[in-house]
């Protein structure tokens, strides 16, 4: 009896659980994350957008760290009654491609161009999972309907390329290609770009993508082995070598993320554990005394002097970067 009484107690708390999940997925499904009022088929009547379903949040708006995406759904109502429907899963836009023309919409979600001729585009960036790229989600949308395609590209530019009134993609097909520089400058590991048209449909247009290949090298010369391009705070671009992505990017980023243990960080060389500690100083604008400390951020493009008194920039730290930074003193003093 009391083995029947054990097995209906894990059975209800397993249904019990279920009922839970199910019960958040059917809240989260139907959220509308976001409503946007824009005419879309040009027939000066405004269409309604909803991106709706959500897939990183909890009941009371905790983000949650997975994937795929944070958008389940898109859908356009347009005025003459009909729907466009697409549950793709989608991301975050990235202004790295968005700097030629203003978004008509306030989002980071959906991207809108104010680009001028008889097509409106849409822009939906799908997520990207650990051993996949990203897609991208282009609409074409005038008074005949909308046309859709997908981009199997990570997204670096949204241009008019040959002045044809159509919109060009260009991309990397590559995996793994940006390098988070915890800083205002982004990275991108060279890979050759790929330009698509769009028209009703994209397609990979190689007469573009070589031209737009030729005017890279003309700018930069030919790319060598491990170049990152790097784009700055202004969207202006340069290329450099691998060896000189430490000038844009933190060394250490770990020590403002988590609480380090003795595993972390023992096995590091003394001299790294005093430049990690540093960066953090660095980060928030200290001046340094230590003439070879202040030589070495000095060279750093995104550090920028601001603070002589250092308990200012001890005011600007997170707790766990002052915990850290604690306890990197104590490593240090062990070795």
């Amino acid at each position: 009896m009391r083995i029947f009484l054990s097995i209906f107690l894990v059975c209800s708390s397993f249904l019990a659980i279920a009922q839970d999940i199910d019960t958040m997925y059917s809240w989260m499904s139907n959220q509308i994350v976001e409503t946007h009022l824009i005419d879309l088929d040009k027939d000066e009547i405004s269409d309604t957008i909803f991106l709706k379903g959500l897939n990183k949040y909890t009941y009371n708006g905790k983000l949650i760290d997975f994937d795929p995406g944070i958008v389940q759904e898109l859908i356009i109502k347009f005025s003459n009654g009909s729907k466009y429907v697409n549950d793709l899963q989608f991301d975050t836009i990235d202004n790295v491609y968005t700097k030629r023309f203003e978004n008509l919409v306030k989002s980071n979600l959906i991207y809108i161009p104010k680009f001028k001729n008889d097509n409106q585009y849409v822009f939906m960036n799908a997520p990207s999972y650990g051993s996949s790229i990203e897609e991208m989600l282009c609409l074409k949308i005038d008074r005949t309907g909308v046309y859709d395609t997908i981009i199997p590209l990570q997204i670096y530019d949204i241009a008019e390329i040959d002045k044809n009134s159509n919109l060009e993609i260009v991309g990397i097909e590559n995996y793994g290609d940006r390098v988070l520089s915890h800083t205002n400058f982004r990275l991108i590991f060279y890979f050759p770009f790929k330009v698509y048209s769009i028209d009703n449909v994209s397609f990979f247009n190689e007469k573009l993508t070589l031209e737009y290949q030729k005017k890279l090298e003309s700018i930069f010369g030919k790319f060598k082995d491990k170049t990152y391009l790097v784009i700055s705070p202004q969207n202006d671009t340069i290329a450099i070598h691998h060896s000189e992505e430490y000038k844009y990017k933190l060394q250490f980023p770990e020590v403002s993320e988590k609480l380090f243990k003795r595993t972390d960080i023992s096995w590091r060389e003394k001299s790294d554990l005093r430049l990690m500690r540093n960066e953090v100083f660095a980060k928030y604008g200290y001046i340094f005394n230590s003439k070879d400390l202040k030589e070495y951020f000095e060279m750093a493009k995104w550090y920028t002097p601001r603070y002589n008194d250092v308990n200012e920039v001890l005011k600007l730290m997170t707790e766990t970067e002052l915990k850290n930074i604690e306890f990197i003193k104590k490593i240090e003093k062990e070795i």
